[in-house]
């Protein structure tokens, strides 16, 4: 009998008997953490040999490929051939409109003794945006999510025509906290001022707001009284027509009978 010993080298299955020469020799299962087997060394016989004899175990690192999924974001990769125990640092991750949050699952410190991949998790980011009417009304506030759908409102502005936002409303909520501004072109009237029998009077397009002005119109025998409707300060936002109003004048008549 002969003692044989199979040495795990570090690993654990290794065994350690008395066995008698000539009788099958099958060496044992061993393992080892973070290692693969390779071999015995010296290599085992099918039978037992005539000498006590010491099989060691030989062994090589195992590597393992690490997978970082930036889920929709920038950054991720594959890491490969990567040894267990070796120091293991997580990429640094972007994605536009969120905050990123960690990793599922979460990430060792060092590399495991397996193939791996960890997702990266992300919340929406919330922005500010701002319709300003810009003089209108109309205008909105409203915090919404990256990415929804976005909806300019409608504004109004007495005497004005909305001509755009600036800057120009994009489709979905952009990643930052944003004010649109209308942007109006000034209507135009047109303003009338019917002389009623006199003379002077107009008519012609005016912007809405100006300063409104009537023309000096005369009638003989008459006096000016007014106009109707009343003359507001500045251009109206509709088509109008002011009509003058005539006082008739008295007159003093004398006949001179001359003696």
């Amino acid at each position: 009998s002969y003692t044989i010993i199979f040495d795990a080298n570090e690993g654990v299955g290794g065994t350690s008997a008395s066995m008698l020469f000539g009788s099958s020799l099958v060496p044992p299962t061993v393992t080892r953490e973070g290692y693969d087997f390779v071999t015995w060394f010296p290599e085992v016989p099918s039978t037992v040999p005539a000498a006590n004899t010491t099989y060691v175990a030989l062994w090589g690192l195992q590597t393992f490929t690490i997978n970082f999924d930036a889920n929709g974001g920038t950054g991720g990769g594959s890491l490969q051939t990567l040894v267990t125990g070796e120091h293991l640092d997580a990429p640094l991750v972007l994605r536009t409109g969120y905050t990123f949050l960690g990793w599922e699952p979460e990430v060792p410190p060092v590399v495991p003794s397996e193939n791996a991949t960890y997702t990266a998790q992300w919340s929406r980011n919330y922005y500010t945006i701002i319709f300003d009417a810009n003089g209108g009304t109309g205008g909105k506030t409203e915090v919404l999510g990256y990415g929804e759908k976005l909806a300019p409102p409608e504004v109004t502005k007495p005497g004005s025509t909305f001509s755009g936002w600036t800057p120009v409303v994009p489709s979905e909520v952009p990643a930052e906290n944003i004010t649109f501004t209308a942007h109006w072109s000034l209507d135009s009237s047109l303003i009338t001022f019917d002389a009623n029998g006199g003379e002077g009077g107009t008519s012609s397009n005016m912007i809405y707001g100006a300063d409104l002005i009537a023309p000096n119109v005369q009638r003989t025998g008459y006096t000016l009284a007014g106009w109707q409707p009343a003359l507001p300060a500045t251009v109206p936002a509709v088509s109008s027509t002011y009509t003058a109003i005539w006082s008739i004048n008295s007159y003093n008549i004398t006949f001179d009978d001359n003696g």
